[in-house]
């Protein structure tokens, strides 16, 4: 059964602050894909140089249903930096220390290592519970856009007060 847990904001970033404190490079990068970037775990484990040089992932859900998830230039040239340190010029981003892919599980463990040691409890901090969190900031982001987007078109365009207030036309 799939956990609904949702990280927090100060979850996020002790998580993202201790990987850096640790060096854990792989698992911060891991973290930013899935809290920043919005991919799912699935998509993180595939990501490629080529398309974070693209500055773009093209995820397929099915035979009709593609995303385009834009990368930011300052997350493709982290990643880039993080490939080049690592001697990584082509396919995936994320690999074991012998050079194989880096499966989802085990990055599923290390981000639920890596939370145990800030002290979140490992049953709400996996992979998905750090996309959720993408999910949910993104969510709260669209609706602050809106919204200021709707003040904005109240300030420009609004019906005239009781004094001047005529239907005319209709």
């Amino acid at each position: 059964m799939r956990s609904s847990a949702v990280i927090s904001k100060d979850e996020y970033e002790a998580l993202l602050a201790r990987a850096i404190e640790l060096g854990s490079w792989r698992t911060y990068l891991a973290l930013r894909c899935l809290g920043s970037l919005g991919l799912k775990p699935k998509d993180v484990v595939h990501l490629t140089v080529e398309q974070v040089v693209a500055g773009e992932v093209l995820v397929t859900y099915s035979e009709r249903s593609t995303n385009r998830i834009e990368i930011p230039e300052i997350m493709q040239s982290e990643i880039l930096r993080y490939c080049e340190s690592q001697g990584i010029d082509k396919g995936f981003v994320f690999r074991t220390s012998e050079g194989s892919m880096f499966l989802f599980q085990a990055m599923n463990n290390s981000i639920v290592r890596l939370a145990a040691s800030v002290g979140i409890p490992s049953n709400k901090c996996r992979c998905g519970a750090v996309y959720a969190y993408f999910e949910q900031w993104r969510k709260e982001a669209e609706r602050r856009s809106f919204l200021d987007h709707m003040a904005l078109e109240q300030e420009r365009f609004s019906w005239p007060g009781p004094e001047g207030d005529e239907v005319g036309g209709l």
